[in-house]
Formats: C-alpha cells, sequence, structure tokens
C-alpha cells in the first residue's frame, strides 16, 4: 500500500492527503503534523490481536524472483529501475533515456547479457543483435545515481545506502557486486560462464518457438 506523501514506484509521482485540498509540500506536511498521535502499545497491542498474518507472495513472483534474484532485489531497492522494469514487464516502448540507464547499470553485473535480453524480449522493438552490440559497447563503471536521477528527471531523494559510498550507483544494493566486475570492462571478457550465460540465452529464445 502506498502511503500519503509516498512516490509512486511506476510513475515517480508523490501521492497526498485526499482531505487536504492544497497538495503543495508544505500544506500536506501541516497536514501531517496535525494528526493525532496513536500510542506504540496500542500499536504492539493491535499487532498482537492480528496473530497468524502474514504477507503473501504470488508464485510466479516468487518463482521469477528466484530465477533473477537480481532483478528483484534492485527492483525493489532502487526507484529508478523499478520503473524501467515495470515498463518492460508491461511492453511499452523505453525511451532512449530508459534505455540507457538500464544498460548502463545491469549491463555490468555477470549476468548482465541474460538479464537485459530477459526485461528487453518482449518490447516491440526488441533487436537482440541490437541489444548485443550496445551492451558489448559498456565502458568505464556502472551509472551513478546522481546521474540516473538527471537522466530520467527525477526529483526524489536518492536511494540510501547503509555505508555511504564514495561512488553511489544501484549495483551497490546487489550483495555480491565487486567494484572490480567493472575494471577491465573495455576488455573483451572471454571465459567460461559468459559463454554458459550466451549458451542459456539461446536455448531461451529457441525454446519460444519450439511446440511444449
Amino acid at each position: 500500500m502506498k502511503l500519503p506523501l509516498g512516490i509512486h514506484r511506476a510513475t515517480g509521482r508523490p501521492s497526498f492527503f485526499l482531505h487536504v485540498p492544497d497538495r503543495s509540500a508544505p500544506a500536506q506536511l501541516a497536514a501531517l503534523r496535525k494528526a493525532p498521535v496513536i500510542a506504540s502499545s496500542r500499536v504492539m497491542e493491535v499487532a498482537g490481536e492480528r496473530k497468524g498474518a502474514e504477507v503473501m507472495v504470488h508464485p510466479r513472483q516468487e518463482a521469477w524472483a528466484a530465477r533473477f534474484p537480481e532483478l528483484a532485489l534492485l527492483g525493489e531497492r532502487c526507484t529508478a529501475l523499478s520503473q524501467i522494469f515495470v515498463s518492460c514487464r508491461q511492453a511499452r516502448t523505453l525511451s532512449v533515456r530508459e534505455e540507457k540507464v538500464l544498460l548502463g547499470t545491469l549491463g555490468f553485473l555477470d549476468r548482465g547479457k541474460t538479464l537485459v535480453h530477459h526485461l528487453v524480449q518482449e518490447l516491440p522493438e526488441y533487436n537482440p543483435h541490437l541489444v548485443d552490440f550496445r551492451l558489448s559497447r559498456l565502458r568505464g563503471k556502472p551509472l551513478g545515481c546522481r546521474k540516473i536521477h538527471a537522466i530520467l528527471g527525477l526529483t526524489g531523494d536518492l536511494c540510501p545506502f547503509e555505508r555511504v559510498p564514495e561512488y553511489a550507483h544501484p549495483l551497490l544494493h546487489w550483495p555480491q557486486w565487486k567494484e572490480e566486475a567493472s575494471a577491465n570492462r573495455a576488455e573483451r571478457i572471454g571465459n567460461l560462464r559468459e559463454a554458459l550465460e550466451e549458451l542459456k540465452h539461446a536455448i531461451s529464445v529457441v525454446e519460444r518457438f519450439v511446440d511444449p
């Protein structure tokens, strides 16, 4: 549930208190300050009365998260990437800026090629060879959070990190990310892991055209 004054993860627009006609931030915050405070003891009391309640995850979502944990985690932690993921799931055409952000972040992960192809394969303009070419042109480091917000025109706060990094970028949310992973990006990678990922992608493409 989206709380008042929260940011919608798909549109990036803030929500409001419906009973407050003035939707400016000062007016909304003033209404919040007038709200009665509930004692924490009452909150705990109500929580105790709701024993057995739990958040249910749809089996398909659970299976998808198990198959693509990188996308599940980054979509949860990074609002900017979450918006792009939603556009991909809804098969909407990505803007040039959204595509730049997608490639400039996921493309630096170990399974970057597999993840990007999975997200964009249902888009109307999907061209696997063009995607591979653009991924091969990646150099340097992943796009930083400030750069991503500037590219997408986002005005919200940057995502928080447990430790303030010297160079903040979304991939720092992924526990297995190592900065050395992008150090040799300019060199052509020719290892068994990438060959295996390419083979998996080729198999998934073929399976789409085979009758079950």
